[in-house]
């Protein structure tokens, strides 16, 4: 949770400095749309990777059984762990970092150069820098991807509600899968992409 303190503190200066802006550039006001944004963006990521999944069991007849030692604090511990590791990535990638580019080189520079960094930040969140070279561009991809999108709605509702919801969705639900399933698909994707060699 310091950390979180660490970049705020962090933003505000390069905001003040740079912008002559405060937080409450990150689009934190109104708090009742900020939430409503949070919600949105959890529930339909939630939504959507459900979708996904049922598809992949329907068609890959994936079968899942419960994890007979998944208790609530499990889960609930979890969704606090992902929202503070969430809440970090967007205050650096979408925070003061993506809001003075926007200023200084426009929105659609600004968008690419925040998701080729995000997209690069997870070799090393993920451990896969200098590993094998089709892992890496997949990761680079999805991650990247996923910043393209998320900076974009930073663009779009000028907060970082919207792409937190969506981060923390996102996150939660692998682990949710982990954690309730019980199943080779999602608890080996990990290790298998580390070790493809090619």
């Amino acid at each position: 949770m310091i950390g979180i303190v660490v970049i705020l503190g962090v933003s505000w200066l390069l905001l003040h400095f740079f912008q002559r802006k405060n937080l409450l550039a990150f689009g934190f006001l109104p708090i009742k749309r900020f939430g409503l944004h949070i919600i949105f963006g959890l529930l339909s990521i939630l939504l959507i990777r459900l979708i996904i999944l049922s598809l992949e069991v329907k068609f890959k007849n994936i079968g899942f059984t419960l994890n007979p030692d998944i208790r609530i604090d499990l889960l609930l511990n979890s969704f606090w762990y992902h929202f503070k590791s969430a809440l970090t990535e967007e205050l650096i990638y979408r925070g003061a970092l993506l809001i003075i580019l926007i200023d200084r080189i426009g929105p659609k520079k600004a968008i690419w150069i925040t998701a080729i960094i995000f997209g690069a930040y997870h070799w090393f969140s993920y451990d896969m820098f200098g590993g094998s070279l089709i892992p890496m561009i997949y990761i680079f991809l999805i991650t990247g991807v996923a910043g393209f999108i998320w900076a974009y709605c930073y663009i779009k509702t000028e907060s970082i509600a919207l792409a937190l919801g969506f981060h923390l969705g996102s996150n939660f639900f692998l682990s949710f899968c982990l954690f309730i399933c019980q199943t080779n698909l999602m608890a080996n994707c990990y290790t298998a992409l580390k070790q493809t060699q090619f």
